[in-house]
């Protein structure tokens, strides 16, 4: 089903100002960067796309900060902010000409080819995510529901502040990504096609983030170009599910970006990059948690990593780790202490509560003790670092001893995970144990909310990236080559989680597929690079692109392609026929925002086609299905009034829900079949639609 059948007569122009306002609102507050950076040097896309990725990041965050001090969440205000922002760059930059780039479109024929490559990507990445969820007229699964609920909430009443917790993904669940969503609503009149289309259209811009991202941290533009590739064909990376993890691992390829900007920062830009990754850090915490969780510790590690090669401490990444996660507590304060008594195991904070917990167990005497011993050790030694980093720098300085080093660690972890008894556990909802055909075979049956695998050819050059990496393991841990050994270190690691049911520690091992679907296409374009640099024929490396993109498309991109654009199951109204009815519900049945109460079952999934959010924040009426056959035809007419309830839906469905079958479907059905005729002979309703399984009443 395609957008237009949603809103109808103006759905170009009501398409256009949400896409519009994205674009304006997003690149408005990606100036944050020419207001902290001067002089930031750069081509005029590559600024356009990153301030867009930035803005993004910038705009949950600021959600975040207006609604605890009390600024509507309108999206006027945002696009007011993103004004005096864009002002403040223009004035610390001295004018339009100083965040311009070069000031003119490079027409250098490899940055063309490169351009116009990346277009296709995005285009076809867009084409594939957008058609794929407008494919069918419901939302897939269950968790999308909910985030219309919240992201609707958001929308009406201008906060993410709630006197009760109204649905799973209200607060204290992690508010970032259903801001975003819920403020974008404001633009438009569909909640429905407003999730599908800005979820779809955020993550497609993943592939030219990541190119850029690449380009910058290994300043090698054809490398970019292959890993972007890459990314954009294996499953592995994001699906258009709806859900806030698809949108975060999009703003985690930005702060990637960030990042590489700020480990050559003392050298071009002084600071001000430190900044930018202070606050796009603070908005991957408060989006998924997660995501921001390992997010943070992959950009440890880049950190760690970056320091001992450069025998350097790189005060400003660690500042944006620790000062962004610091800054995100300005939503997680507010949001865990009213809930800390109640937050059950089922991501009521995001994930959050699950590590809080074992914080919590892990505290005990013993264990306590052993941090505190911990912190005096770290402390006392960098109160006196000075007599001891001499001896260290002298060790580091021997050809083999990173590479040793990081061999011993690589023991010393695998000894832990190898002990029998669990030490941390947290599996997710689709984890199982993994095997190499899950890496080396894609397929085109999938799983909808975290697709996993890689396909041959990628796969086949990852292989051939890491034993070049260990084979030339002082090429890969020299001085100025972080990049090469952080991409192996963050490979090995997404490994390590993804096999995580073999080991002691399992983290949500599922979930870690879409990060190794970054850094497998990073390591992979690296292995693919050792291939080109024995070409020396130009005309031949055209060939061999040729080669690899008639090998990597059948074998990673179709699978890809397959899944996003298959039929995903509707959780919420499993009868057709029953579907049907709400579908015509969102395409006139009855007006837009229309209050409905379903007569049998909870009634919250039908905002998510597109009616009033009201009757499911109204307690009563919201539980009044459980009472509702017990109490007379005439008593269900006056609730109805009383709450201003206008329409009010019962079928088959509700049956399904309740896993009836034989004499206690009968009896359900002939119950609900005489309070429906009785309902109309009294008069106080009437029958707008009739599906045979489902019927549509009005109340009078």
């Amino acid at each position: 089903m395609q957008p237009i059948a949603l809103v109808k007569g103006s759905v170009i122009v009501v398409a256009a100002t949400s896409i519009v306002y994205f674009f304006s609102t997003c690149i408005l507050l990606g100036f944050i960067i020419d207001f902290f950076v001067k002089s930031w040097h750069g081509g005029i896309v590559e600024k356009l796309i990153i301030r867009l990725g930035v803005g993004l990041a910038v705009f949950s965050f600021l959600g975040v900060v207006f609604n605890v001090v009390g600024v509507p969440l309108d999206w006027r205000v945002f696009l007011g902010s993103g004004l005096v922002v864009m002002a403040g760059g223009i004035v610390r930059n001295k004018g339009l000409s100083g965040i311009m780039g070069s000031g003119r479109l490079s027409w250098d024929l490899r940055k063309v080819i490169h351009f116009l490559v990346i277009l296709v990507l995005f285009s076809v990445t867009a084409k594939m995510y957008i058609g794929g969820t407008f494919r069918y007229s419901w939302f897939e699964d269950g968790d999308p529901w909910g985030y219309a609920v919240s992201s609707k909430y958001i929308a009406e009443k201008k906060t993410f502040s709630a006197g009760s917790r109204f649905n799973h993904y209200s607060i204290p669940y992690t508010q970032g990504y259903q801001i975003v969503m819920g403020v974008l609503h404001q633009t438009n009149n569909s909640i429905y096609w407003n999730m599908k289309f800005f979820n779809a259209f955020v993550i497609s811009f993943g592939v030219v983030f990541f190119y850029f991202f690449v380009k910058r941290f290994t300043s090698d533009d054809e490398l970019a170009l292959a890993a972007a590739f890459f990314l954009f064909a294996v499953p592995a990376w994001v699906s258009h599910f709806v859900f806030s993890l698809g949108y975060n691992m999009t703003i985690f390829v930005v702060i990637l970006y960030v990042f590489a900007m700020i480990s050559r920062e003392d050298e071009l830009w002084g600071k001000g990059w430190t900044f930018v990754g202070i606050i796009v850090v603070a908005s991957l915490c408060v989006n998924h948690f997660y995501t921001a969780f390992i997010g943070l510790f992959l950009l440890g590690i880049y950190y760690l990593n970056k320091s001992v090669l450069d025998r350097t401490c790189n005060g400003n990444m660690l500042a944006a780790i620790v000062f962004g996660l610091l800054l995100s507590l300005v939503f997680y304060i507010p949001a865990y202490y009213p809930y800390r008594d109640s937050l059950g195991g089922l991501g009521d904070l995001g994930g959050a509560e699950s590590m809080i917990r074992w914080i919590h167990g892990a505290m005990n005497g013993k264990t306590l003790g052993f941090a505190l011993f911990m912190a005096a050790v770290f402390f006392i030694s960098y109160i006196f670092r000075s007599r001891w980093t001499p001896t260290l720098h002298r060790v580091l300085d021997k050809p083999a001893a990173i590479p040793l080093g990081y061999l011993i660690i690589f023991v010393f972890v695998m000894g832990i995970l190898l002990i029998p008894e669990e030490i941390f556990t947290t599996f997710g909802t689709g984890t199982r144990d993994y095997g190499l055909s899950d890496f080396f075979v894609a397929k085109s049956k999938n799983m909808i909310n975290n697709p996993v695998g890689i396909g041959l050819a990628v796969m086949g050059l990852f292989c051939l990236g890491i034993v070049a990496c260990l084979v030339k393991s002082k090429e890969t841990f020299k001085p100025g080559n972080a990049w090469l050994s952080t991409s192996l270190l963050w490979a090995v690691l997404s490994i390590l989680i993804i096999l995580g049911t073999y080991f002691s520690i399992t983290v949500a091992p599922f979930r870690m597929w879409t990060f190794f679907g970054l850094f497998a296409s990073l390591i992979a374009a690296y292995g693919f690079k050792l291939i080109l640099r024995k070409i020396p024929d130009e005309r031949m490396k055209i060939v061999v692109w040729a080669l690899l993109a008639a090998i990597v498309i059948p074998t990673s991109f179709v699978q890809k392609y397959q899944v996003n654009n298959s039929i995903w199951p509707d959780h919420m109204v499993r009868v057709p026929e029953s579907r049907a009815l709400y579908e015509r519900m969102r395409n006139g049945a009855v007006p837009r925002e229309s209050k409905v109460l379903r007569l049998c079952r909870d009634s919250a999934f039908l905002v998510g086609y597109d009616m009033s959010l009201e009757p499911i924040l109204d307690k009563r009426a919201k539980r009044y299905h459980k009472r509702a056959l017990n109490d007379t035809v005439r008593q269900n007419w006056k609730f109805f009034k009383k709450h201003d309830i206008e329409y009010i839906t019962a079928g088959l469905s509700c049956a399904v829900e309740k896993r009836l079958s034989g004499r206690a479907l009968n009896q359900y059905v002939n119950v609900f079949q005489k309070r429906i005729n009785d309902m109309i002979e009294s008069g106080r309703f009437s029958m707008v639609e009739d599906t045979n399984t489902e019927v549509l009443l009005r109340v009078r």
